[in-house]
């Protein structure tokens, strides 16, 4: 997955009142579990509040980072019953990279999903998608070493051949190069780390220059 294929995303709440004890609106990645075929809600936790001075309300700002094709769920209105929006994820400014759909479209999009994850898995660390969904939105989609966003593979802390396991606690975000040279350790080198930290502060003056 390289930078090309996540974009920046924004959903906005109805207003809502700060003295009303109704459930919040919220904004989650809808994914269903391959196995078991029950459907997985992953709640995005960046936002923020914007107030309305003039009718004493507020309204919840989502912004999230999402790979292109992931089904988004978005209850945008105060209550537990209210009705819920779904959207997918498609590289398009209009609407802030995001195409409104029906839940019975979205469901179907979300199998199909997970299908193409659980494919592609078989290839390399039997990580799971969900966990995989879970640990991109919690490291934002970019190396917790470098903070590079090209090339980002999932990387086990404890390798899995010395008994890691795939839960998102042992599950973290590396660029290509930093997952080469953590290699079978527990963490990447200092001296590695310190190396590669120096190459990119020199190429970044090279370009401001």
């Amino acid at each position: 997955m390289n930078k090309n294929d996540r974009v920046e995303c924004y959903l906005i709440s109805k207003k809502v009142n700060p003295n009303s004890d109704k459930k919040l609106p919220y904004v989650a990645f809808f994914y269903c579990e391959p196995d078991t075929g029950n459907y997985q809600r992953f709640f995005i936790n960046d936002k923020s509040r914007i107030w309305d001075r003039r009718h004493k309300k507020y309204s919840i700002l989502f912004s999230f980072i999402s790979p292109i094709g992931y089904v988004i769920e978005s209850r945008e209105k105060p209550g537990a019953y209210s009705k819920k929006s779904y959207y997918i994820v498609r590289k398009s400014e209009k609407n802030h990279h995001l195409r409104m759909i029906s839940e019975q479209w979205a469901r179907i999009l979300s199998k199909k999903l997970s299908r193409k994850l659980s494919k592609q898995n078989r290839h390399s660390r039997p990580i799971p998608p969900y966990v995989r969904l879970e640990v991109f939105h919690r490291d934002q989609g970019k190396c917790v070493n470098c903070g590079d966003t090209t090339e980002i593979q999932y990387d086990h802390i404890i390798p899995f051949s010395r008994g890691g396991s795939n839960s998102t606690q042992n599950i973290q975000v590396l660029c290509k190069r930093c997952n080469l040279m953590k290699s079978n350790n527990l963490t990447v080198s200092r001296r590695n780390r310190f190396a590669f930290s120096n190459r990119k502060n020199l190429k970044n003056k090279k370009f401001a220059s």
